[in-house]
Parts: C-alpha cells; structure tokens; sequence
C-alpha cells in the first residue's frame, strides 16, 4: 500500500509540470532560450540549493511524504522550464526546504524525473504527427532512448552513493563554475 501511495504523489507531483509546460513549452522556447539565461539560472538555482542545504535538518524521508508536499515540489519542477535549470536540482532543492534528508530528496527527484521525462517524448512525438512531418527512423532515437536510460541508471547509481557520503556543494560548485564560464565566452 505504501507503494501505491508514492505513485500517487509521483502522480500528484508531476501534475503542475505537465499542466505549466502544456502551456508555456512554446514560449519559454521563443522567449528564453538563450545562453545568457541559461548561465544565469545555473548560478541562481545552485546558490539557491546552497541555502537549502544548508539551512534544512535532516528530518524527514519520503515514506512520510504528504500530498500537499508532494504537490509543493511539483511547482518547484516547474522552475525547470527556465532554460539552465536543472529539473533534478530544483526538486531536490524545493524537498530540502521542505526538511526531506538528502538521500530521500534524491530518491524522490529521480523517480520524478520518469512521467516527465515521458511526458515530454509524448509531446514531442504529438508535434511530429500535427506538423505532417515526413516519416522518420525511430530507429536511432530508440537505440539512443535506450543509451541514455541505461546512463541515466549509472549515474542515478553512482548519485546516490555519493549523497551519503556528501552534501551537495560538487554539484552546486560546477552549476556555478559552469555558468560562469558561459558567461565569460559569450
């Protein structure tokens, strides 16, 4: 029964990023899709996750999640859309502020990351129907959906056994080196 619970706050969580995104995909594409931006949110979003890792105690785990929290770390995966943003920081970030312990925030944004992830290739695959588009060789984007699963299972892998041993500061010193060294070359 706890397993059917997590599914439904997955459920519950993915709800305000699919209904945002079904809206505003387009507009962010046109509007904000640029290097400059992209620099800027990877230094924002990572002092942002710097402040929630390190003002939140470790208090909670996500068999305790409720649906108002899940829900509230749904609108933080909204904030992804913002080009340079990325999807599992800003989940993470929004269930460290929410006092989730940094495995169990982890463990929550990764499995946010599948009806995302899912959702956006249903998209993408709609767009190709409605603009008449001619055929296309599934082939290579099934052989490359299934290389990027399997990294995806590496890294998640090696991601987790690096969050018990460590905080977050490698991942937020590289969101900041990186958008520094955009904006410095642009």
């Amino acid at each position: 029964i706890l397993e059917d619970r997590i599914v439904l706050k997955i459920i519950v969580a993915t709800l305000p990023a699919i209904i945002v995104g079904f809206f505003i995909y387009d507009l962010i594409n046109i509007f904000f899709r640029n290097i400059e931006v992209m620099a800027i949110s990877s230094i924002v979003f990572a002092l942002i996750l710097f402040k929630a890792d390190k003002t939140k105690i470790d208090e909670k785990n996500w068999n305790n999640i409720s649906f108002k929290e899940s829900f509230l770390i749904g609108l933080w995966q909204v904030l992804a859309f913002i080009p340079g943003a990325s999807r599992a920081g800003v989940t993470i970030t929004g269930a460290r502020f929410l006092n989730f312990n940094r495995t169990d925030a982890t463990k929550f944004s990764m499995l946010l990351s599948i009806p995302i992830i899912l959702a956006s290739l249903s998209m993408s695959l709609l767009d190709n129907y409605i603009t008449d588009e001619p055929v296309i060789n599934f082939y290579p984007s099934v052989f490359a959906a299934i290389v990027a699963f399997i990294t995806a299972l590496l890294s998640i892998t090696f991601m987790m056994k690096l969050i018990k041993i460590a905080n977050f500061n490698i991942f937020i010193i590289y969101r900041i080196l990186l958008g520094i060294v955009i904006l410095l070359f642009v």
